[in-house]
């Protein structure tokens, strides 16, 4: 037989092989036993394979991970064979016995700390990748530009963008892998809901960055090498991928930094049960000491080595997990932890002392205090392992107030402009002249509105999936105003517009719930997911609730907008006089100009609704 296994934790493994006999191989089976520590048999299970012919070949796939092994347990296993003598009777021939050992707890630690280590390479090489793929892309424009290469050469070109595509992908497919096999362990180790779910959720970013966004660049690729070379058609085509390529460059970046803070808290939720339990060992110890049916120099050494063991987790553990917290883009503030450590440590330091002068009852108070700051200590490590950081909380309340107000400010200045271009904003050269300049003041202010919510989507898991859907749409309906305006397509450009307006909306909703949660927690100092936690539950008359109907009623304009687009109202013409769908979208309103169009009579009421607000984000 042959036997081959995954390159990662060697979970999942294939045997192959051939049994002969003279007349025929009358039954063929893996067999696998699960032992535990002291190698006591637990369960026996077989699987028959191919038989019934005298030369047999067989492969079977077999997953460890699927038997749920604890710490410490084996699994033993091997291929018995039987021939098929009807005269003697039936004899076996089994293989060599092969096995896999679960590994203990601090082993489990050592390998998942590798593991780690490796995906931060992998997503270092990819994001290298991707920063050189992004000078490809500049560079091969300014070729098209200046006519400085021919069909064939622009194939190959592009031929070796898709091969470099494909490597990240491939290297994306080792990412996920391995964080499949991160996530089996957190399993074995019983983390808890809250991390379970960050893993899922950076599972699900992983899976769009190789299933979506690079997947979509290599058919981009693809398509293009099948077409024939057309010079401003190739040049846009491939500065919308050098667009697509800088987000998946970003979004490497910030899945990088999420892995990271997830490493770290799963080691911080790790050393808070083992404080837990060595504060369960001080009250047992405390009970002993009340009891007094040992001798004081035998509490003594048990109070010893107690102290021994916390010195271990500050010494090994505690240290491993602040290292971890500096290497973070936004460590956090560890100092309470440090200290409530070190406090319980004196303790347990006096409590040996008074016992050493047979000093019980002082003793006592000492091991009463230590058992109360291990389990302060074990908590404080629980709620910052759920995010619960909360001068980090207070930190990002304060930047997410920030960014809602900006996006806000940013749907109104848009829905201005749309309306201005709409009633009457194409009429002169002067005024397309200013409204094309306040479409790019409005891009430059969308991408420094679109680089806050990335910083924010580092420190907060839960967003960052719509951050990255809104601010891709936000970006490419802003670029493709932008260029419409540029183009005297005025019906294209409103599209745009609308359609920004809409992934903006959306981004103000999102940190609308996020700013509620986030107040929800600091307000209660307990519990919480790092920002996306327990449903707040607002009053009809809230802040946020009146936020939300300000957020949705811009939102009904949009819709109001677009279902025109579809029942093809009449509208603004587009450059030449040519009517389309994207002149459509200024088509609310009689058209002649009065201001009386969707919004373009209600600019005190905007005006009033955006003050409110601002002065509600505020």
């Amino acid at each position: 037989i042959q036997v081959l296994k995954d390159s990662t934790l060697a979970q999942q493994i294939l045997i192959t092989g051939t049994a002969g006999d003279d007349y025929l191989i009358s039954k063929n089976q893996f067999v696998y036993q699960i032992l535990d520590a002291q190698q006591k048999v637990l369960r026996i299970g077989n699987t028959n394979l191919k038989s019934g012919i005298q030369v047999v070949q067989f492969s079977h796939y077999f997953d460890v991970g699927t038997l749920g092994l604890k710490p410490g347990q084996q699994v033993n296993y091997y291929i018995e064979v039987w021939d098929n003598d009807a005269v003697n009777g039936s004899k076996s021939k089994r293989s060599q016995t092969m096995n896999w050992k679960a590994p203990s707890l601090k082993e489990m630690d050592k390998l998942m700390a590798e593991n780690a280590e490796k995906m931060n390479s992998t997503i270092s090489s990819s994001a290298a990748q991707a920063e050189a793929m992004q000078e490809a892309y500049k560079e091969m424009q300014k070729e098209m530009v200046n006519s400085n290469t021919n069909n064939w050469e622009r194939n190959q070109k592009l031929q070796f963008m898709a091969e470099k595509n494909m490597e990240m992908k491939q290297n994306l497919e080792t990412l996920k892998k391995r964080f499949e096999e991160q996530i089996k362990q957190g399993q074995e180790k019983g983390l808890s809901e809250n991390l379970k779910e960050k893993q899922e959720a950076l599972k699900k970013q992983i899976d769009n960055l190789k299933d979506k966004q690079l997947e979509d660049l290599l058919k981009k690729l693809q398509e293009l090498m099948q077409q024939k070379q057309q010079q401003q058609k190739d040049v846009n085509d491939l500065k919308q991928m050098e667009q697509q390529n800088k987000l998946f460059q970003m979004d490497m970046e910030r899945l990088q930094e999420l892995m990271k803070k997830l490493e770290t808290q799963v080691a911080m939720e790790n050393l808070a049960k083992k404080v837990d339990d060595l504060a369960k060992k001080q009250e047992q110890l405390l009970d002993k000491t009340n009891k007094a049916n040992e001798s004081t120099q035998d509490l003594k050494k048990q109070q010893e080595a107690l102290k021994a063991q916390l010195d271990q987790l500050m010494k090994e553990d505690l240290k491993d997990i602040e290292k971890k917290n500096e290497a973070l883009q936004t460590p956090q503030h560890m100092e309470d932890i440090k200290e409530k450590g070190e406090e319980a440590g004196e303790k347990m330091d006096n409590s040996s002392e008074q016992l050493n002068k047979e000093n019980n009852s002082e003793s006592q108070k000492s091991q009463k205090q230590a058992k109360n700051k291990l389990q302060e200590m074990s908590k404080a490590l629980n709620a910052m392992a759920a995010g619960m950081d909360m001068k980090q909380i207070d930190i990002d309340i304060k930047a997410t107030r920030q960014l809602l107000t900006n996006l806000i400010r940013f749907s109104f200045d848009q829905e201005q402009l749309l309306n201005k271009l709409k009633n009457g904003g194409n009429t002169s050269l002067k005024k397309y002249q200013d409204l094309a300049k306040e479409q790019n003041r409005l891009k430059i202010n969308s991408e420094m509105i679109k680089d806050s919510l990335f910083s924010l989507s580092k420190r907060i898991f839960e967003i960052a999936p719509t951050i990255n859907k809104e601010t891709t749409d936000l970006d490419n309906n802003i670029g493709g105003a932008v260029n419409a305006l540029g183009n005297r397509n005025f019906g294209e450009a409103l599209t745009h517009q609308q359609y920004a307006m809409t992934a903006s909306n959306n981004l103000a909703l999102l940190l609308n719930e996020l700013l509620a949660n986030l107040m929800q927690q600091q307000s209660q100092g307990k519990g919480g997911s790092g920002g996306m936690g327990g449903k707040p539950k607002p009053g009809s008359g809230s802040a946020s609730g009146m936020m939300k109907d300000i957020i949705t009623g811009q939102q009904k304009m949009g819709q109001g907008m677009q279902q025109m687009q579809g029942q093809g109202q009449p509208g603004g013409q587009q450059a030449g006089g040519s009517q389309g769908k994207g002149s459509q979208a200024g088509g609310q309103g009689n058209g002649q100009g009065d201001g009386q169009g969707s919004g373009g009579g209600q600019n005190g009421d905007q005006n009033k609704s955006e003050q409110q607000a601002e002065k509600i984000a505020r």
